[in-house]
């Protein structure tokens, strides 16, 4: 599945659960390991969907993180050094690898829905302790959350990093607050693509957009003059800068 594809099936999923908010009706056998994945961390994916997501997998028992069955070894002989023996050690090599690799992905999504619904039946108190303590899927899970307590907590955890920093910004799905503390954080807001990121969220409070407009670049301030998703008073001085920058 190449990127496009990814896209267009996270996409549909995301609209297919979003339409079956009790999970029923969702034939999860048919989403890709990889989609789920992408719905879990993409934090523009609600936690309504991501929820719906968990229902679904649990009702269909897909949350069982069973092992699968061992890859077949390739069958017990000499090495005569023949060409067919070589070709067939090769397969069965490959054959054991990918079923392996798929093995831990089917593992890896079934500990992520099983982390949703933990996350689900946990009080306030319990999902703030969990994003300030937790690990990165449970991080990418928490900052959707609708209360401020619970998803602020989430950057005070030690371990969130740059990355989660630049998809966070990016976020239309996050409180305005998130994006805001993230805005007077010095040392995040050294990495361009964290500013840029910021002063291109319509949820960004203008007055955070407009503190950083002065070090986004001319062909940026170019596209944000012209943006149709952003005020437009930042639009105007975005302009006026380009402008200004151009003499």
């Amino acid at each position: 599945m190449d990127e496009k594809e990814k896209l267009d099936a996270v996409y549909h999923w995301r609209s297919e659960l979003a339409g079956h908010p009790d999970g029923t009706g969702i034939d999860v056998s048919a989403i890709p390991s990889e989609v789920v994945d992408a719905l879990i961390e993409d934090p523009d994916v609600p936690a309504s969907v991501i929820e719906t997501l968990a229902k679904a997998m649990e009702a269909a028992g897909a949350v069982s993180g069973a092992p699968g069955d061992a890859a077949e070894a390739p069958p017990a002989g000499d090495d005569d050094g023949s060409e067919e023996y070589k070709e067939s050690a090769v397969a069965a090599a490959n054959r054991a690898r990918k079923e392996k690799e798929e093995k831990e992905q089917k593992e890896q999504q079934a500990k992520k829905i099983s982390l949703v619904s933990a996350i689900m039946r946990m009080d306030i108190g319990e999902k703030a302790k969990l994003a300030r303590q937790g690990d990165k899927d449970a991080r990418a899970i928490l900052i959707k959350e609708g209360n401020k307590l619970i998803s602020g907590a989430v950057l005070d955890n030690p371990r969130i990093t740059i990355q989660e920093i630049e998809m966070i910004s990016s976020s239309r799905n996050v409180n305005e607050d998130i994006l805001r503390a993230i805005g007077n954080n010095r040392d995040w807001c050294k990495e361009y693509k964290v500013i840029l990121n910021l002063v291109n969220n319509p949820k960004t409070p203008v007055g955070i957009s407009l503190t950083h407009l002065n070090r986004i670049q001319t062909r940026d301030l170019r596209f944000l003059a012209k943006s149709k998703g952003i005020p437009d008073a930042l639009k105007v001085t975005a302009k006026k800068l380009a402008q200004k920058k151009t003499i």
